[in-house]
């Protein structure tokens, strides 16, 4: 088995080669503790390339169940090309919550940077989420409830008439999404295929060392 600390390896050698996103479904799978927020627009400009999904979030089911309260936002935000491809996305929660780690005062509950993977799927038919995001580096007051692994974010269009087309080249907008946060542990094979390219990461980087240092 792959421990936690070689995932964290591998993801840190994944950032170091500027790896970003593949648009492609990541099969994400909701997991407690999790953050739910609804009441959300999601608006991507293609003249801009840019997407944005603001809502309130509402729940924090560390369990037991805890309600997110006081001055509440929900911000995501990326960089998103006419392929799909996504950068530059960040994720901040704000609320007070006495749920898991929360202090119960207006704070940062959660945060998300350095995007691993981004994916989609073109539309609602299957029940399946819409827009999936993958962050490396997790932060707010939520973090240490989420055990060190990555954060997962799902983010779903619940009107069945405004789904997504899977198109990155018009513009989208909906008023009906929500959304689930929470710490992500991929599969054992997902988690190899991490350390593998972590090891070959470092091997070449040796190798490029050696050559340097040779007179």
């Amino acid at each position: 088995m792959v421990s936690r600390r070689m995932i964290g390896i591998a993801l840190a050698c994944v950032l170091a080669c500027g790896a970003v996103s593949h648009a492609m479904p990541l099969d994400l799978i909701q997991r407690n503790p999790d953050v739910y927020a609804s009441d959300m627009t999601v608006h991507y400009d293609v003249g801009a390339g840019t997407f944005t999904a603001e809502g309130t979030p509402f729940l924090y089911n560390v369990p037991p169940l805890s309600f997110i309260t006081g001055a509440r936002s929900y911000t995501l935000t990326a960089t998103i090309d006419a392929s799909g491809n996504a950068s530059n996305a960040s994720l901040t929660v704000t609320g007070a919550t006495t749920g898991g780690s929360g202090s119960g005062s207006d704070e940062v509950l959660l945060t998300g940077a350095d995007l691993m993977e981004f994916g989609f799927y073109p539309d609602g038919s299957t029940g399946n989420p819409t827009f999936e995001f993958l962050f490396a580096s997790v932060g707010g007051s939520l973090a240490p409830d989420l055990g060190g692994w990555p954060l997962g974010v799902i983010i779903t269009a619940t009107d069945p008439s405004n789904q997504f087309s899977g198109s990155f080249t018009v513009d989208y907008r909906t008023e009906l999404a929500q959304s689930d946060s929470f710490g992500y542990a991929p599969e054992p094979a997902s988690m190899s295929v991490f350390a593998a390219g972590a090891i070959a990461l470092a091997l070449r980087r040796a190798r490029a060392r050696r050559r340097t240092q040779r007179p």
